[in-house]
């Protein structure tokens, strides 16, 4: 079991306690965000997790580690796989918003089909480089966001030059792609990484 450097039992206690009576408010803000309207649940979901993975970490709580990883990973793919559905069959209804020139539309629909075509991989990309951050492996974090980055703004810069400015689009989805291929290797770099804390 790891030891937790300068940790106060009793301070952490009680900041848990005044989280917890807050527990009904923020409860009554989330509700209202969500009849209302909401963004970035994307990053909210997948962001909002290290604070329970870290936790769980240094406590040795493996499982619990795992299946927040876990159920983090799920509604990412279910919130992906969705906007996936959508912005084959309805993207007109998110161009219209802006405008209703036919020639503006039809570019414009081409353009979300084209730049979403990879966006289900890109659960993964967040889901591990928010686990691994949370997990104490920054470094590896951000070389693979950095990676997936810059392979996407080399797409976006060299793929107009040879096949012309609309081209652009694809370098989204070739990133996603090519980053892809190295989730694998990251899902078991985190299963490793829980597993080390259980033996410490």
């Amino acid at each position: 079991m790891k030891e937790m450097v300068n940790f106060d039992e009793q301070n952490f206690l009680k900041i848990g306690a005044s989280i917890y009576e807050k527990r009904s408010m923020i409860e009554h803000i989330a509700e209202v965000i969500c009849k209302e309207d909401f963004t970035n649940l994307f990053f909210t979901s997948s962001g909002g997790s290290q604070a329970i993975i870290s936790y769980n970490y240094g406590a040795g709580e493996a499982k619990r580690v795992k299946k927040t990883v876990s159920c983090t990973l799920k509604l990412m793919l279910t919130f992906t796989v969705l906007m996936f559905i959508i912005s084959r069959f309805l993207p007109r209804v998110f161009v219209l918003l802006f405008t209703s020139v036919p020639e503006y539309m039809d570019f414009s629909v081409w353009g979300i089909q084209t730049f979403t075509l990879m966006i289900i991989p890109l659960s993964f990309q967040y889901v591990f480089v928010d686990s691994l951050t949370a997990l104490e492996r920054t470094k590896t974090a951000l070389t693979l966001s950095v990676l997936r980055k810059s392979m996407y703004m080399a797409g976006t810069i060299l793929l107009p030059l040879f096949f012309g400015a609309a081209s652009a689009f694809y370098g989204e989805p070739l990133a996603g792609a090519r980053a892809s291929g190295l989730e694998e290797s990251y899902q078991g770099l985190i299963t490793a990484v829980i597993r080390q804390a259980v033996k410490d």
